[in-house]
């Protein structure tokens, strides 16, 4: 007796979207399911897997000034220990390539994400996330952690300073950091008196920003530091890059911090009042 054909398994329509959508974020993210679920509930792992790439987002997102909204979705594949199977790829790109790589590294920051459902059978789980950003038009706000005249409390501060200002610009994830800036910047202070030029000991002004990241175990992400601002005196530019140089290796970041790095701003004044160099609280 002939074998009857077997009927195609109807397509599996991807499950409703789940997303973090909170009024006050700049970035919504939602995921989908493109592989059968075999009839697992996979809320509670898609939510926490939600969880852990948007603290990773914001560490890589270019700034949202520069980019406009817009959004990017990316597919990628869970193992059932929670590795990634490949490489994200781009579904429909954001039409900025920055963009585009944020939010693949976003999702690789997560070397293992949790394991999947024991009672999921398949080989893998087949993911859609899209990343909807500057949801609501407006820019994040820096994450000022500490403002001082200079770090020995003077308040007419009449030689080189530094400290005044210092900005965490990654999602601090509602860690403290003070602590930890106030021993950075200890030792900065120290590495960067020991390389004064002479010109600023003699009374050489000049302002200095620099930008650079901290990964988890201290070290400097390899790009940085940078200059921001530049004083338009190298020898002074070149003192404030090889302070933060030597004071490499800092301390690793607190524990409870799961970024992948954390970036800052830092200023270094030369002969300079922070109100003279726009760092200061406005004069009434």
């Amino acid at each position: 007796m002939p074998q009857q054909p077997q009927a195609e398994s109807p397509a599996v329509p991807p499950i409703t979207e789940i997303s973090t959508d909170h009024e006050s974020d700049d970035a919504r993210l939602s995921v989908e399911l493109l592989s059968d679920g075999e009839g697992v509930q996979f809320g509670p792992y898609l939510r926490a897997l939600l969880a852990e790439v948007r603290k990773s987002w914001p560490a890589f997102a270019p700034s949202q000034s520069a980019t406009g909204p817009g959004s990017v979705s990316v597919v990628f594949e869970v193992l059932p220990n929670g590795r990634l199977k490949g490489g994200p790829k781009i579904e429909s790109s954001s039409g900025s390539a920055n963009v585009d790589k944020a939010a693949i590294f976003a999702i690789q920051y997560w070397k293992q994400f949790d394991s999947l459902p024991a009672e999921f059978k398949g080989s893998y789980l087949r993911l859609r996330l899209t990343f909807r950003y500057d949801v609501h038009g407006s820019e994040p706000a820096d994450n000022p952690v500490w403002s001082i005249r200079v770090p020995d409390g003077s308040p007419d501060p009449k030689g080189p300073a530094m400290g005044y200002g210092v900005t965490i610009l990654s999602n601090t994830q509602g860690v403290d950091f003070l602590p930890y800036v106030h021993r950075m910047l200890g030792l900065l202070k120290k590495n960067w008196e020991a390389i004064m030029p002479e010109s600023a000991r003699m009374g050489d002004k000049g302002v200095v920003s620099t930008v650079f990241s901290i990964l988890p175990n201290g070290n400097i992400v390899s790009d940085g530091p940078l200059l921001e601002r530049e004083s338009g005196k190298e020898p002074l530019d070149r003192a404030a890059l090889d302070a933060i140089r030597l004071s490499e290796p800092f301390d690793s970041l607190p524990a409870e911090f799961h970024g992948p790095y954390l970036k800052l701003r830092i200023a270094f004044l030369y002969n300079v009042k922070p109100e003279e160099a726009g760092l200061g609280p406005r004069k009434e």
